[in-house]
C-alpha cells in the first residue's frame, strides 16, 4: 500500500526476501491456455522471487481446467508448451503504472528481463514434464503398460524431456513406447516404425551411433 515510499532496492532485497521467507508460492493458472498471472508484473516478480530464493512453486488449476489440461497433454501438447512459456517480463502490466515501472526497473537493474523470462520459462516447462509423468503413472495404473505405450502421451513427454536435455529419461520413455507398440501392433506397423525412428534420432543425438545404426 505504500509502493512509492519504498526505496528502489526494496523490491530486490526486502520484498524478494519476504517471499523467500514464506518459502511456498501457489501459482493459479486460469485460463490455462493464456494464464492471466503470467501477464501481470506483480505475479512475474513474485514467481521470480520464489525461484531466486529456492522456494517451492506449486501450480494449481480449477477442477474443470485441470480436466481440460489433462486431455490436452494428449491432444494439444504443443499448445500447452507454448501457453506455459508465454512469459514476457518486459511487457507485463500492473493495476498501478507506478508499480509496473518500479518492478520493471528493478528487473532491468538487478537481473535482466531475459534472465527472469528464462527462469520462469524453464520452471513452467519442468512443471509440464512433472504433470505429464504423473498423468503417465495414473494411466498405467488404470489401463496397463501396453495401452499407455501405444498412446500419444508417452511420446509427447519424451520429446519434452529431450528438449530439456534429459536424454536418459527421454530414452527410457522411447524404449517403453517401442516395446509396447511391437507387442500390440507388430514390428512393421507404421506407428511402430515411427517409434523406431524417434528412438534412433534420440540415440543419434546422444552420440550413441552403434546403437542407432541397426535401428
Amino acid at each position: 500500500n505504500s509502493t512509492l515510499s519504498k526505496p528502489q532496492d526494496y523490491w530486490f532485497d526486502a520484498f524478494k526476501d519476504a517471499v523467500g521467507s514464506i518459502g511456498h508460492t501457489v501459482l493459479v493458472l486460469s485460463p490455462w491456455k493464456r494464464p492471466i498471472a503470467l501477464t501481470r508484473s506483480w505475479c512475474i516478480w513474485e514467481i521470480y522471487s520464489t525461484l531466486a530464493t529456492k522456494g517451492i512453486l506449486d501450480v494449481a488449476m480449477p477442477p474443470r481446467a485441470r480436466a481440460e489440461f489433462r486431455e490436452a497433454l494428449v491432444t494439444e501438447f504443443d499448445s500447452i508448451v507454448k501457453a506455459m512459456c508465454r512469459i514476457d517480463a518486459e511487457h507485463a502490466e500492473a493495476f498501478k503504472k507506478e508499480d509496473q515501472k518500479r518492478i520493471k526497473d528493478t528487473i532491468e537493474k538487478h537481473v535482466g528481463v531475459t534472465e527472469v523470462n528464462k527462469m520462469i520459462h524453464d520452471r513452467m516447462r519442468e512443471w509440464v514434464a512433472e504433470t505429464g509423468k504423473q498423468a503417465l503413472r495414473s494411466d498405467v495404473a488404470l489401463h496397463g503398460e501396453k495401452k499407455v505405450a501405444c498412446g500419444a502421451l508417452i511420446n509427447n513427454l519424451a520429446v519434452l524431456l529431450k528438449e530439456q536435455g534429459k536424454w536418459t529419461e527421454a530414452e527410457l520413455l522411447c524404449r517403453r513406447a517401442l516395446k509396447g507398440l511391437e507387442e500390440v501392433l507388430g514390428p512393421k506397423h507404421p506407428d511402430t516404425l515411427r517409434s523406431v525412428n524417434n528412438l534412433t534420432n534420440l540415440l543419434r543425438g546422444q552420440g550413441k551411433f552403434a546403437e542407432a545404426e541397426p535401428l
